[in-house]
């Protein structure tokens, strides 16, 4: 079977999934369980989200494949300002991170940040962006790790200081591609 036909096959069974978890849903609303109504409404909303990921893998993947389709890689773009914030390094980390082939010490990915950063903007540009952040990457090292982690964008049980990308991760930088 086909990766195409196997993400098909996924989509059409989180659909099914879905329509079940409404019924479900208003079934116990009906019925005045409101509780397993929200059980419900809950898991359809956790089913919906990933049904929206795995339609836009399914997509994402079919357009690998199309003749003239890009060479899966992400295109990294380095729009940031002097007044940024760690949260606009969340899409350049995941990018170094699917580069570095999905798993990487921290201390390296941050440094490939650092290094795109320098490729893509004016000395001046990326010294008002230290200064922003408050001195080089590797001192947010923490802080950026704890957003990604309570974001689910890099899994938590990856050894001390390696960055290990999630399936979310790689939605999420789908979703900055597009």
């Amino acid at each position: 079977m086909s990766v195409e036909q196997r993400l098909r096959d996924l989509v059409a069974a989180l659909t099914e999934a879905l329509e079940a978890a409404k019924a479900q849903g208003a079934q116990a609303f009906q019925s005045g369980e409101f509780e397993a109504a929200e059980l419900a409404a809950n898991r359809g909303k956790a089913i919906a989200g990933i049904l929206e990921g795995a339609q836009r893998l399914r997509d994402e993947w079919k357009a690998l494949n199309q003749p003239g389709g890009h060479d899966g890689r992400p295109e990294f773009s380095a729009e940031v300002s002097a007044s940024a914030s760690e949260e606009d390094l969340i899409y350049p980390i995941l990018y170094v991170l699917e580069e570095m082939g999905s798993k990487a010490y921290a201390a390296k990915v941050l440094d490939r940040v650092e290094a795109l950063l320098e490729e893509k903007l004016t000395t001046q540009e990326y010294a008002d962006l230290c200064e922003a952040w408050g001195g080089p990457l590797r001192g947010l090292q923490a802080k950026l790790e704890t957003i990604l982690l309570q974001r689910g964008l890099i899994h938590g049980n990856s050894p001390h200081g390696v960055w290990h990308i999630t399936p979310q991760g790689r939605i999420v930088l789908l979703d900055q591609q597009s």
